[in-house]
């Protein structure tokens, strides 16, 4: 993304401007657009992956964790060559245990990576693509209406609460009127279901 833009992006983080400040955000997007853009020079992207992947070998992690490096290196096999490899940069590695919720909002980068959950979809959203995927990809689309909202993974998650005069239901409910799950669970002895 370049190091005068990386620069202009951690000038304003470590002044201590609020990631909601508009030229925090507006910082962020443009580090993000000159990466996701980057896919046009193949071969650039590809030492960048090579030479990052070697950083990463060599114990060199910064602040990733252990858990996001093994990410990026698996979507380094899935997706050779592909400037999304370096996606988990920009974005909360969540972890989720059976029984978590988390929420996105429309307009917020977010990547599913493996295991089983259910995906509550609101009927205008589009799915809008960038990398690491053999579907079609609209860079342009998705850099216009990402808000770049920075914060907390915390802020993403929705704990359960018991559903009042429902003993066997969890109610995952997001700050979104549009959605609201339902999870029952029913003890095998309970035989009056």
């Amino acid at each position: 993304m370049g190091d005068d833009t990386s620069k202009a992006f951690q000038t304003l983080v470590r002044a201590g401007i609020s990631e909601e400040c508009a030229t925090t955000k507006a910082a962020l997007a443009v580090c993000f657009k000159k990466l996701i853009h980057a896919r046009k020079d193949t071969r650039r992207v590809c030492s960048l992956i090579n030479s990052f992947l070697h950083r990463l070998d060599n114990g060199e992690r910064g602040c990733l964790t252990e858990a996001t490096v093994e990410v990026i290196r698996k979507m380094a096999v899935d997706f050779p060559g592909d400037v999304g490899i370096f996606s988990p940069l920009f974005l909360n590695h969540i972890i989720l245990e059976p029984g978590e919720c988390c929420y996105y909002a429309a307009e917020e980068l977010h990547a599913y990576l493996s295991g089983e959950c259910v995906e509550c979809v609101g009927c205008s959203n589009n799915t809008i693509r960038a990398a690491c995927t053999p579907k079609y990809i609209d860079v342009d689309a998705l850099c216009e209406v990402l808000n770049y909202r920075m914060g907390d993974p915390s802020y993403y998650l929705v704990p359960p609460m018991k559903l009042r005069g429902f003993e066997h239901v969890n109610e995952y409910a997001p700050d979104c009127k549009d959605f609201t799950l339902h999870e029952i669970k029913v003890p095998a002895s309970d035989f009056l279901y």
